[in-house]
């Protein structure tokens, strides 16, 4: 994928930034299935696009070590593909680790954190339920403008996190350190993310 333009922010380079980004969700796994600890149902509250905030997914896990073979399987449990990813971190026990899902109106969004990575996902709940990477360029546009999505790796300083993403919506973004202040109450944390303040829950 290519960044954009400096201070391209039309239709077209959003829409063509967009068509980069793959369907990705976040949500809830549901495990075991069929007395089959390997076996999990992925159900997404967030996504990308809107048909992958609703979708259910199931996967078969193999791990090996550090190493983790994920394989989505169809309705007849046959595998639709495969994908492979390596552990960088354990779950983490400071008191940021876990998951914790935003509360505000009209948006969703999720944030997990280990003791040293991140990843995000929010989106604007009011968007077109049938968009898809064939949809026009307005409508992907009004997609990325509404969605924000990273991962990566952060320190704590202080009252913030320093984020450097090694995944980022606009690659521009990435591998490029970023302040995201933030402030612990109880199991909610407000925390400011692309410029705006938001509220979580740890779930």
């Amino acid at each position: 994928r290519t960044s954009l333009a400096p201070g391209d922010e039309s239709d077209a380079g959003l829409a063509e930034l967009f068509r980069g980004v793959t369907t990705g969700g976040a949500g809830v796994i549901v495990s075991p299935i069929d007395g089959d600890e390997s076996l999990q149902t992925n159900t997404n509250f967030v996504g990308t696009y809107p048909t992958a905030a609703s979708a259910s997914v199931l996967r078969q896990t193999v791990m090996d070590g550090d190493n983790m073979l994920q394989r989505v399987l169809g309705p007849d449990r046959e595998v639709m593909a495969e994908h492979s990813y390596v552990r960088i971190s354990d779950a983490g026990s400071s008191e940021l680790a876990g998951a914790w899902e935003l509360r505000a109106d009209g948006w969703s969004g999720l944030l997990i954190l280990t003791d040293s990575q991140y990843q995000y996902l929010i989106t604007d709940d009011d968007r077109p339920a049938d968009a898809s990477p064939d949809s026009t360029d307005e409508v992907l546009a009004g997609l990325c403008r509404s969605t924000f999505g990273q991962a990566g790796a952060y320190r704590v300083d202080g009252n913030a996190l320093l984020a450097t993403p090694d995944i980022a919506i606009d690659p521009a973004a990435e591998g490029v350190e970023s302040a995201m202040p933030f402030k612990l109450d109880g199991d909610g944390m407000e925390i400011e993310i692309d410029g705006r303040s938001w509220w979580l829950e740890k779930v």
